[in-house]
C-alpha cells in the first residue's frame, strides 16, 4: 500500500529550507525526514546562505517564509531562480494568507501554506510543490476566485500595494527609519519617502504618524487596523 507521500517511482526530492527561526527549521526538518520520497539537502537562516546553497545543490523545492528580517522572501525567491532554474517554491509562513497568498503565487511560488497548518496538511503542499502543481488551502482558493471575479472588496488592503511597497510597508513596521530602509533595499531616502506616500494614498492614511502606526500594528496582529484609529 503507498504511503500518502508517495513519489511515483522518482528519485528522492532535495529540499531546502530557509527561515530566520532555527526552531521553524528543526520542525520541517523532522517533517520531510519522515516522509521517503524527500531529503533536506540544506536549512538556513539568511538570504545569502540560501543563494549560495541554491546554487551549490539545486533543489527541487525551496521552502522559505515570505519575510526574512529585512529581506522579502518574494525577492530573495526571484534570486534563488537565476541560480536554480528548476526549484519550485512553497511560501511557509505566519503572514496571513489573504494579504499574502495571491501576491506570493502572483510572484512566481508554486504553493503557499500556513504555520498554523496541521502537519499533513504541509506534506501535501510539500508533495504536490515538488511535482510542479499549485497548493493553496480552500479558503486561499477562495479568496483567489473572488479577487478573479472582482465579488470582494476590501475598503483596506494590502493587496493594492506593489511588490516593493509592500516590502518598505514591513520594515516600516519593524520600527526602521525611512534612512535604515533605504540603505536596507539600496534605495536613496528620497525613493523611500516617495514609497511611503504611495503607500499612505493607496491605504488612505493620514500622515507619516498614522502610516506608522499602522504599519507596527500589522507587524505584531498581521492585520491592517481599521479606518477609524
Amino acid at each position: 500500500m503507498k504511503n500518502s507521500y508517495d513519489t511515483d517511482g522518482f528519485s528522492r526530492r532535495k529540499v531546502l529550507t530557509v527561515d530566520d527561526h532555527f526552531i521553524v527549521n528543526v520542525g520541517l526538518k523532522m517533517l520531510i525526514e519522515r516522509m521517503p520520497g524527500f531529503t533536506i539537502c540544506g536549512q538556513v537562516t539568511s538570504a545569502s546562505e540560501a543563494l549560495s546553497l541554491a546554487g551549490k545543490h539545486r533543489p527541487d523545492v525551496v521552502v522559505l517564509d515570505i519575510v526574512l528580517g529585512s529581506t522579502d522572501g518574494l525577492e530573495l525567491m526571484h534570486d534563488i531562480r537565476q541560480v536554480s532554474g528548476r526549484s519550485q517554491f512553497l511560501i511557509y509562513t505566519s503572514h496571513d494568507e489573504g494579504s499574502h497568498g495571491w501576491r506570493a503565487l502572483r510572484a512566481g511560488a508554486t504553493g503557499y501554506v500556513m504555520k498554523s497548518a496541521r502537519a499533513e496538511d504541509i506534506g501535501e503542499a510539500l508533495l504536490k510543490v515538488s511535482r510542479g502543481q499549485t497548493y493553496a488551502s480552500a479558503d486561499l482558493q477562495r479568496l483567489m476566485v473572488d479577487r478573479m471575479v472582482g465579488r470582494k472588496q476590501v475598503e483596506r488592503s494590502l493587496a493594492v500595494l506593489s511588490d516593493r511597497e509592500l516590502h518598505v510597508f514591513r520594515l516600516l513596521g519593524q520600527g526602521k527609519s525611512s534612512a535604515a530602509i533605504a540603505a536596507a533595499i539600496h534605495l536613496s531616502p528620497t525613493t523611500v519617502g516617495t514609497y511611503r506616500e504611495r503607500i499612505k494614498q493607496k491605504l488612505v492614511f493620514k500622515d507619516g504618524r498614522e502610516l506608522e502606526f499602522a504599519a507596527r500594528h500589522f507587524q505584531q496582529t498581521g492585520a491592517l487596523p481599521s479606518l477609524a484609529l
